[in-house]
Parts: C-alpha cells; structure tokens; sequence
C-alpha cells in the first residue's frame, strides 16, 4: 500500500501506527531508499509491504439462520457478533450464514463445525485476512473479488486459498472435497497441489492426497418443478442426471438461499416438499458423484397454496354406487376454520360444476335429484375465518344407478308374457312368484347380456291359476346388481273350458295390480 505523509508525521510514528511490532523504521526507510529517514516531507508518498501492515481482530456476524446453532453454550441468533477464534455448530437440520466485515459470506451446512481461525483487518484495508477452519460438514463461500489477501478455508485434509471466487469445501469422512463455480482454488494437501478452475472439482485422501481436478456433473433439469402445489407434503420427480448417485436438495424462503426451510440428501431424482407456510418456496438442487463431488446448481420456484388446509374425506368410499338414495358425503373436520366449499361435477377436472355449497359442518347430503344419474366426482376446501377458501382436497367419484322399471304383463287367453328394456351389457333376472292353495311358487329367469341395448320379452307358463307377480334386476358389466324393481301383479285365469277341453274366449284374466315404478 501507499501512505501520503503529512505535516507532523514521522518515520517512527508512522511505523509504530501502521506497521507489525517485528518491523522497524529502518527496514521501512531502505524498503523505500530515504537518505535523510529524519526528514520526510509532507505530501511524499512511502510505499508500505502489505505483509508488514499491523493486523487488528475484526467481528464476523451471523446473517440469517434456520435451526439452532450454537457458539459454545450460545445459542446464535441473526446479528449476533462473531470473534476470531470462535468456533460455530450448525444442528442436523440448522443452516447459517455468516458475513465477514469485507463482505465475503459463508453458508454453514447442516451437522457442520467451523472454526473463525483469523479474522484480522490491516491498518485501513478493506479486505480482511481471513483462515476458516472447517472439522466437519460442508460450507459454501462466496470470497469478495479482488482481494489483496487469500481467503483460505482448510479442512484436516486439504486447504482452499483463493483472491476472489465462489467454491464449496467439505470435511466428510476420511475425504475433503472442492467444487469450484466461478474463478479459481489453489487446492493443497500435505504432498502435490492442484489448481481447480470453474466448472472443477477436487478431493483430498485421509493422507491429504489431492486428486486431479475433475468435471463438475451439469445441473439438473428442473423445469417440471416450476409450478403450483395444493398439499402440505408435495413430491414432484426430476429427470435424472447421469452419473449421480444422490442428489443435495435445498428449500428457501428466499432466492440467495439465505432463509433455508428444508434440506435433503436423496437418492432418488425427486424433491419432496413438507411445506410449513403458503408462498413462493426457492428449490435448488444439485447431482453427487460417486467422490462425493457435488455438481452444479439448479433453480426453480415452487408455489405453494395449500391454506387453509383441504378436509380429507371419510366416506363413502370412492366409487361407491347408490340405487336412489342419497349419498352423505364426509370428511375430516379440519381446526380454526369457518366452514367448507363443497362442489360436485360431472367429470374429474371439473368443467361443469353440477352443484355447489358453503357448509357449516364436515358433512353434506346430495340426492340424485340434484344431480341426476352417472357418475359425478365431489370435493371440499376448507374457508378460514375471513371467507377464504383454500385448495380443494381429494377428489372421489360416486355414482346414482336406477332401479329398473318393473315389467309389464300381456295375458292373450292361457299365454301370459313379461316384457321389459335391457341396457347393453346388462344380465337379468326375472323373479316369479304365484300363491294358491297349495302354497307359493317361485321361479327364477336368468337371461345373459348383449353388447347392444334391447326389448326382451318371456313367456310364462305352466302356472296354475291363481295371483302370480313378477320383479326384474340388472347386474351391469361390472357385476353390481341392482336392487330388484317393484312388482307387477296378474291372476293366472282358470279358464271355463269347452265339452272337447279347449278354453273359452271369454274373460282373459286382467291385471290386480300396476308396477311400482
């Protein structure tokens, strides 16, 4: 460096000012060849080596934090100072970030233990001498460019030295690792170093043996994750990338990763989100290699709507089939909200809402003469206590099927025939019963379906005379059969019959009784 001199300055104050105690004026008068060192002029300029500058101990401070972490028995809370020499514990799931005074930043990992080794400032410049010393886990630095000292992180394998880049460290079992993203390390060990560039990773053995600086793996794609979730717990796949066998996943509230919410090692390409609050959530992700050489990032932005929480439903089961009935649709009640939104359609993606209601309590009553007959698909999301309704929950299908219309009855003289519609692919059974003098007669009428809807018909006889009557049921591709159709009623004739035995054509029976239905 470069100090002026004014009026009033002299070679032993200035030395006693600026420089280390182990340097005197004389080394500095021949540093700059001053003849007469008992006379300096005002406005002279003397050149001062920035290695025999006078260090002083400077504050980091803790940025943001998530987790607890502690500094001996504290326990560390954004803005807190940070002294030379102090060593810092992250928790298993805790993140910090720490800032330097030249505004260089370290992100503390999980399960991490660093050490601020030296945190020193000389005379008036702005960029510290800076040693951090790393016994466990990984740690992220950004190192201000331009640096007229190195910034060295060292773990009990390896040091990293730099002037000005962004680069990873990590102290894991019997390895260390570097990756490089931008500018360069000077990667060391106890035998040959290496110089890893961007874009380049390293490792260090238990015997502080460096490795050949290798390709860092690509970012994965992550486009798929940009996007809207509607549930708490979300898990959304990624494409794999090649030649990873795990991947780091990190979710923050904030785009410099600063605000951490949740952090992962996966073995799978796929990032599960177990979000703890509605809004945008920062997801970045990155491959691991069989070194355990983390690659480069990848970025996208989750939306999470997922509050006031969906109801899950209770009953009836999905799929459930009912015959004229109502259908009580129940779910889960969910705590501090006001009410529900209920809706029911015709489809799943719900294009056309058949109904919709505001409900009081976790359960709702809908008829098929609401919503007619098929197959409909209901929902429900919970309204929180200013009228706001969350994200709808699971949808469930349910379905109104009808009761089939009871046959109709021709009687011609002794012939008496059935005759009634089939859907396609319906069975049916046909159910006699007939009551006289000797009891009841039952008899059962199977008849196999077609592909093609159609008009049966079935003749009865050999019934002696008497009240007879019938019911139909339909059993549909599926095998559910429906319950049986009201009954139709006729008297069997006991025909007055002529001296050769044939009936009279007189008086044809008739019918007691008309369907049901």
């Amino acid at each position: 460096m470069v100090r002026e001199v004014v009026r009033g300055d002299t070679l032993i104050g200035i030395v006693q000012e600026m420089l280390d105690p182990q340097h005197a004026w004389q080394e500095l008068a021949a540093f700059n060849e001053l003849k007469r060192p008992d006379r300096i002029r005002p406005g002279s300029r003397l050149r001062i080596p920035a290695a025999w500058l006078k260090p002083v101990a400077v504050q980091a401070k803790v940025l943001n934090l998530n987790g607890e972490v502690r500094q001996g028995e504290r326990v560390l809370k954004p803005g807190d100072a940070l002294l030379e020499g102090q060593m810092l514990e992250t928790g298993p799931d805790a993140v910090v970030t720490v800032e330097l005074p030249d505004g260089s930043r370290l992100r503390i990992a999980p399960a991490s233990a660093v050490r601020l080794e030296r945190l020193r400032r000389y005379h008036d410049e702005q960029v510290i001498d800076a040693v951090i010393r790393l016994e466990r886990g990984r740690v992220e630095a950004v190192a201000q460019p331009g640096r007229t000292r190195p910034f060295l992180i060292r773990s009990p394998h390896a040091t990293a030295a730099v002037r000005g880049t962004e680069y990873r460290v990590g102290a894991l079992d019997r390895v260390a690792t570097t990756e490089v993203l931008t500018g360069a390390v000077a990667w060391s060990g106890t035998g040959p170093g290496a110089a890893v560039s961007a874009g380049f990773g390293s490792t260090a053995d238990a015997q502080g043996k460096v490795s050949e600086p290798r390709p860092l793996l690509p970012a994965p794609d992550l486009r798929g994750l940009n996007r809207t979730v509607e549930t708490v717990l979300s898990e959304i796949a990624f494409p794999a990338v090649e030649g990873a066998t795990a991947y780091r996943i990190e979710v923050a509230a904030d785009a410099r990763f600063e605000r951490p919410l949740l952090q992962s090692v996966a073995t799978e390409p796929r990032v599960v989100l177990d979000s703890r609050q509605d809004g945008v959530h920062f997801v970045r992700v990155r491959g691991i290699d069989l070194l355990q050489l983390e690659g480069f990032d990848a970025r996208a932005q989750v939306l999470v709507h997922a509050r006031p929480i969906a109801p899950q439903p209770r009953q009836p089961a999905n799929g459930q089939i009912y015959f004229d009935t109502a259908a009580l649709l129940q779910w889960q009640p969910v705590a501090g909200v006001q009410g529900y939104r209920g809706q029911l359609a015709d489809s799943a993606d719900f294009s056309r809402i058949l109904l919709e209601r505001r409900l009081a309590s976790p359960q709702w009553q809908v008829s098929a003469s609401e919503v007619g007959e098929g197959a409909r698909y209901w929902r429900v999301a919970s309204v929180d206590a200013g009228g706001l309704a969350g994200p709808f929950g699971e949808v469930r299908r349910i379905e109104w099927r009808a009761i089939p219309m009871a046959p109709t009855v021709a009687i011609e003289g002794e012939r008496i025939t059935l005759h009634w519609q089939v859907p396609a692919g319906h069975d049916s059974l046909i159910e006699l019963r007939w009551q006289g003098p000797a009891g009841e007669l039952t008899r059962r009428h199977e008849i196999a379906a077609t592909p093609q809807a159609r008009s049966l018909s079935l003749p009865i006889d050999a019934l002696p005379p008497g009240p007879a009557s019938a019911t139909i049921s339909l059993t549909a591709p599926d095998r559910v059969p429906t319950p049986r159709s009201g009954a139709v009623g006729w008297v069997v004739p006991d025909p007055v019959r002529s001296l050769n035995g044939q009936p009279w054509s007189v008086g044809s029976g008739g019918l007691v009784g008309s369907p049901d239905r």
